[in-house]
């Protein structure tokens, strides 16, 4: 649970940071916001180099809670999810993008 996004943009798989990373996380807050986690990390993606392998990992219950009031809907649809996935697919069009689930 967090009611804000963290990112580690520079991790890689081969330094161990990435491993320190996943040791490292705590549940701090109330509310799981997918969409604002979703948005922070297709941000990171957007000002990134064409070209370089990148990756979203997305840590989560698999239940969308956001706080009240946040124009992330826990339905996961409505104007801001609209936006999040028009974002996503332009961000496709120049960064290899693979989905798992």
């Amino acid at each position: 649970f967090a009611e804000t996004a963290q990112t580690e943009p520079t991790l890689g798989s081969n330094d161990g940071r990435f491993d320190d990373a996943i040791d490292n996380l705590t549940a701090d807050g109330d509310y799981s916001d997918i969409g604002r986690g979703l948005e922070a990390a297709i941000g990171e993606l957007q000002n990134a180099p064409a070209g370089q392998p990148e990756a979203i990992v997305l840590f989560t219950d698999g239940e969308n809670n956001p706080k009240p009031g946040n124009e992330y809907s826990k339905q996961g649809d409505g104007p801001a999810w609209a936006a999040l996935t028009g974002r996503a697919a332009d961000l496709a069009k120049n960064h290899p993008l693979q989905a798992y689930a």
